[in-house]
């Protein structure tokens, strides 16, 4: 009778301990959602592997100014660029030179040259794109970074 008694016992703090847990994972996953929705984030898209390290070296720059942004980056060829563009999945894309016309056909983006930094040069000219519509001072002070990197 005293095991029946122990293992009811346990069976009930197990259960009582199993809720609180639910409940509070519940309660975390609210607050995670909210703050991730208020957290900057900036999606690059690159179509030259050379590009990489300077938008490496860009995204740390800008990190000192927004602390809590996210990044995200793509590494991926022209085309994929290109439709991340139209799908809106990239607030900054870096384009070789003879695609520059390209994304100003999109409404809100702006285009920038971006030039040797005399340690590693350019295979081709690359353009910057990014997006002014909308709260888009992260992707501003990123493309600042990129471009006056030296």
């Amino acid at each position: 009778m005293r095991e029946v008694l122990l293992l009811m016992m346990f069976m009930l703090v197990f259960g009582f301990g199993f809720y609180v847990a639910c409940r509070l994972d519940d309660l975390l996953g609210e607050k995670k959602v909210v703050w991730r929705e208020t957290q900057p984030c900036l999606k690059v898209a690159v179509s030259n592997l050379v590009c990489v390290q300077r938008v490496i070296e860009a995204m740390k720059m800008t990190k000192q100014l927004y602390p809590s942004a996210r990044w995200v980056l793509f590494v991926v060829p022209v085309e994929a660029v290109m439709e991340r563009l139209r799908c809106g999945e990239a607030d900054v894309a870096i384009l070789p030179g003879q695609q520059s016309a390209v994304p100003l056909t999109f409404s809100g983006w702006q285009s920038a040259a971006l030039s040797s930094d005399g340690r590693e040069p350019l295979p081709q000219s690359q353009s910057v794109f990014w997006k002014t519509e909308g709260c888009q001072e992260l992707a501003q002070d990123f493309v600042v970074a990129l471009c006056n990197l030296k």
